[in-house]
């Protein structure tokens, strides 16, 4: 069976004070330029 992750580490830019799934936000930053709404995957 074909399966999709629908989320990433460090791609969620809401920054919730108990978020884990975020390291930094500096990381968060650099991955939002990744991202291509068009694309399969959150980041490129």
């Amino acid at each position: 069976m074909l399966s999709k992750d629908t989320g990433m580490y460090n791609t969620c830019s809401h920054f919730c004070v108990y978020c884990y799934a975020n390291t930094s936000k500096e990381r968060v930053q650099k991955n939002k330029v990744k991202h291509h709404p068009d694309s399969e995957s959150i980041i490129e």
